[in-house]
């Protein structure tokens, strides 16, 4: 079951499962995921970052 968020001053709604975005609806476009696999592998050079890339941390 998906939580819905609807933003009235901007005319959004947003479908959320589990803190994935499976659709939204703005400006009369409307995105939806068509596709979701869980507990799947994933192969380790999807998550390594690029040589020289930088993170910076920021709180909230």
């Amino acid at each position: 079951m998906c939580d819905v968020y609807e933003t009235r001053t901007i005319q959004s709604k947003s479908w959320i499962w589990n803190g994935i975005h499976l659709k939204s609806e703005a400006a009369g476009l409307t995105k939806v995921a068509t596709k979701l696999e869980v507990d799947v592998p994933v192969d380790k050079q999807y998550l390594t970052l690029p040589a020289g890339a930088a993170i910076r941390e920021f709180k909230m």
